[in-house]
């Protein structure tokens, strides 16, 4: 505190030296007698007041200002643990579920295979080898290798972020490749539609590699932003911290314009060329192609709404259902399309009938789904041969 002086006091210490400290006291002295009274009017009077009593407080406010700080990095500190913990349990959540759908795919894809293995001899096996019997058997076999790809990313526990990394990378260059070898077989199924014409044959080669290469180049970026990390907690499965999903969303979105496209032609061509064939055979080619579009659009949609709006942890909760579900349909697809030709071959001249004079019409993979109907009196033997699709 600032000591008010006294006139004598101000004479007695001061002097002439206005405004100065006394000596020996430390209090502020006035310039004589007759300044004394206007000392405690002068302006800087309740300034340097004022200056002393905060000064007189600091000593109590500085450790209350460190405690807050000690305070407040506990609670940042308390707040990224929790958070931390929480991303934790929601990526274990997410993991353990999407393990689940993979077993559950692999036991589908292993029923599958063991229901149809009777007409992949019958069917399959006994014709010469071709472009959509290659993809068959590539899609039909490496699904299950696969599968043992995905069970050593998602079961395997104390793996390092580059171990994780890797596994994770080969997984979804797995994925994609089944989802392209599935995509090529309804590529061929169109071009054989049209007739095998040329025309539709260079337009499907562009298609084909401008829409995959471009999804293999999103593939790629979104691989180079997924990062793990070390957790401090054993026994921890493969889970990511870091992704950009926008890449991944692009990539299933550019799967569901190929579908879409790819229908839109075909339905352009059976009105164009077909409206007036009546066949069986024709019509299970088109079912069956109606159930394959719906299905691989609802599936490439769900994948794309739960990558931009699912939790970080689930954003890959249907990518290995839509590989699973690409390559069962497209094997059924061909096994039912030569199961229907076989039938109606042997309705149609049975078992001890004699051979008329036939006009081959060839529908999708004519080494096995060929129908024969009856030749106009103007066609011979070797008549055309119209190839339907």
């Amino acid at each position: 505190m600032i000591e008010r002086l006294q006139p004598d006091q101000g004479r007695r210490y001061c002097g002439e030296n206005w405004g100065s400290l006394c000596p020996g006291t430390g209090s502020l002295c006035s310039r004589g007698s007759k300044m004394d009274g206007q000392f405690k009017r002068n302006l800087w009077f309740p300034i340097l007041l004022g200056i002393s009593e905060l000064t007189s407080l600091v000593p109590l406010v500085q450790p209350r200002k460190s405690e807050m700080v000690e305070s407040l990095g506990l609670a940042v500190a308390q707040a990224a643990q929790m958070n931390t913990m929480k991303m934790i349990v929601e990526g274990y959540e997410a993991t353990k579920y999407q393990n689940y759908l993979a077993v559950g795919g692999f036991a589908l894809v292993v029923a599958d295979y063991l229901h149809t293995l009777p007409d992949e001899v019958r069917l399959i096996w006994p014709g010469k080898m071709s472009l959509p019997k290659g993809l068959f058997f590539v899609m039909r076999y490496y699904i299950l290798f696969h599968h043992v790809l995905a069970v050593l990313y998602g079961e395997r526990v104390g793996l390092s972020p580059a171990e994780c990394k890797a596994s994770f990378d080969r997984v979804s260059v797995s994925v994609l490749s089944l989802v392209v070898a599935a995509e090529a077989l309804l590529f061929l199924r169109v071009y054989t539609f049209s007739g095998k014409s040329r025309k539709m044959l260079a337009y499907l080669i562009i298609q084909f590699t401008a829409i995959h290469a471009t999804a293999f180049a999103l593939l790629f970026q979104f691989l180079r932003s997924v990062k793990y990390i070390k957790y401090p907690f054993r026994n921890m499965t493969c889970m990511p911290v870091q992704l950009e999903s926008p890449l991944l969303a692009g990539v299933f979105s550019l799967l569901l314009l190929s579908v879409i496209i790819v229908m839109l032609i075909m339905v352009w061509i059976a009105f164009q060329k077909h409206r007036n064939l009546n066949s069986a055979l024709l019509k299970i080619f088109y079912r069956d192609g109606v159930f394959y579009f719906i299905c691989l659009s609802a599936l490439a949609s769900a994948n794309i709404v739960v990558s931009y709006a699912a939790p970080e942890g689930f954003k890959f909760l249907f990518v290995q259902t839509e590989a699973d579900i690409h390559v069962l349909l497209a094997t059924r697809m061909l096994l039912h399309l030569r199961g229907w030709a076989e039938r109606e071959r042997d309705v149609s001249f049975g078992p001890q009938a004699s051979e008329p004079e036939w006009e081959t019409i060839q529908l999708p993979y004519q080494e096995m789904a060929t129908i024969a109907e009856p030749m106009p009196s103007s066609y011979t033997k070797y008549g055309r041969d119209e190839s339907l699709c």
